[in-house]
């Protein structure tokens, strides 16, 4: 699923990957712990699609952090 949001799409990748990293998760690993197809979170981390709310939440929970610290602010979107 793409965006029409590009930078906001990028924040939400970035927050993904920082997060996995920190929980020292593969994307792959993370796909799987998160019922997520195959090359789901590398297209997210690299702002090439975007998550549904309930995979955000999944995403979220197998990362142990709360959704709202993935999820970007429209302000910080909107920011150049």
């Amino acid at each position: 699923m793409t965006d029409e949001h590009p930078r906001w799409t990028q924040l939400l990748g970035r927050r993904v990957r920082r997060a996995r990293e920190e929980v020292g998760l593969t994307q792959s690993g993370l796909e799987r712990r998160a019922g997520l197809p195959g090359a789901t979170i590398a297209q997210v981390e690299r702002g090439e699609a975007t998550l549904t709310v309930f995979e955000v939440a999944r995403v979220a929970h197998e990362l142990g952090v709360h959704p709202g610290a993935l999820v970007p602010s429209i302000a910080e979107a909107e920011q150049p």
